[in-house]
């Protein structure tokens, strides 16, 4: 399957207790979340993917071709 775009957004969110547990912070402490859409090259879905991740000691990167 080839990925020929993607969409993503971004946004401060608290953390969840589960997630607080998961990543060593406060349960409420804020995260990132990126919410990402896939794209074929016929224009199908075909990946979506919801992340949260630390800011303090992780960084989001993107290169775009």
């Amino acid at each position: 399957m080839t990925v020929c775009r993607a969409c993503e957004r971004l946004k401060a969110v608290a953390a969840t207790e589960s997630e607080a547990l998961h990543l060593g912070i406060a349960t409420g402490d804020p995260i990132l979340e990126i919410d990402r859409v896939a794209y074929s090259l016929d224009g199908r879905r075909v990946e979506w993917r919801v992340s949260r991740c630390r800011t303090d000691s992780v960084h989001y990167a993107s290169e775009v071709h």
